[in-house]
């Protein structure tokens, strides 16, 4: 997946990702936090975790930055962000559900 930056349409207003970005995105950062817990990377790289969060979110054509305003602005509606993490968990179980 990779999140067109420079897609206005994927964006509710500038640097902000529409609810189906922020789900992928948190998605992925999820996935590679599970790696870290169960030991399939090593303990040491743990220690980077801004670092890794920012590899991540490159490989996803995005950076820190407009992730963080994207993850404030739907922090600032608890709604919107219970909507976004109700998808996220959706999406992992179907995930987990498919690696079986």
């Amino acid at each position: 997946m990779a999140c067109s930056g420079s897609s206005s349409k994927n964006k509710i207003s500038d640097g902000i990702y529409s609810k189906e970005d922020m789900v992928n995105i948190l998605v992925e950062l999820h996935l590679v936090e599970a790696a870290y817990r169960s030991g399939a990377v090593s303990d040491s790289a743990n220690r980077y975790t801004r670092l890794v969060q920012a590899t991540v979110l490159e490989r996803l054509g995005t950076d820190t930055l407009q992730f963080d305003e994207s993850y404030n602005y739907y922090s600032s509606n608890s709604k919107k962000l219970e909507e976004i993490y109700a998808l996220v968990g959706e999406e992992l179980t179907k995930r987990k559900i498919q690696s079986y």
